[in-house]
């Protein structure tokens, strides 16, 4: 556990160094007049580096709020449905609460956000897992209502009864799993 804490640490101290330079020399758009704005956005393609039956691609809607010029928040939901038609008893349903906070750089027409994503996930309705995704995203707007964009996570992710040890004697038992993996996002935005 503490290599795992240690990796997590570690990313996002590297994410935080790499992109301060961008917070450094970011453009003052003062001359321009912020307006708070809200958005509806979704993931198009989910690209998790991990292949565990518990970790899935999810799809994500997310609900973009930027209450202040470098600032956003970005609640979300996502739900997978994995349906085995031969037997039911390999069916699951998996249901994911996330939230997100980000400052943003403006760059013309392009946003670097950085910021992290906290998530719960409800497996099978007795499986719950959190995660901590320290986050670097990029989104290009092509009109002031749509945009683009790409979120790389970087997951630690800590889940609940998951693992089934099987002991002839006393039968099956649980323990916490804990991972961690990459998930990259491209999303496409629709500001109101």
């Amino acid at each position: 556990m503490d290599n795992i804490k240690q990796k997590v640490i570690f990313t996002f101290i590297i994410t935080c160094l790499f992109c301060s330079p961008f917070f450094l020399s970011a453009q003052d758009d003062s001359n321009k007049e912020f307006k708070a704005n809200v958005g509806l956005g979704a993931t198009v393609l989910n690209l998790t580096i991990f292949d565990y039956e518990l970790i899935s691609p999810t799809n994500y809607i997310y609900v973009t709020i930027n209450p202040a010029k470098n600032f956003r928040i970005e609640p979300g939901i996502g739900f997978f449905f994995n349906i085995d038609p031969d037997d039911a008893s390999n069916s699951n349903t998996q249901a994911y609460v996330s939230l997100g906070q980000f400052g943003v750089i403006h760059k013309n027409d392009f946003n670097i956000i950085i910021g992290a994503r906290f998530d719960i996930q409800i497996y099978d309705k007795d499986v719950t897992a959190m995660s901590f995704a320290p986050t670097i995203a990029g989104e290009y707007l092509f009109s002031k209502h749509f945009s683009l964009g790409l979120d790389i996570g970087f997951v630690y992710a800590k889940y609940n009864d998951v693992y089934r040890d099987f002991d002839p004697w006393t039968g099956y038992t649980y323990r916490d799993a804990k991972f961690f993996f990459i998930n990259t996002n491209p999303l496409l935005r629709f500001y109101f």
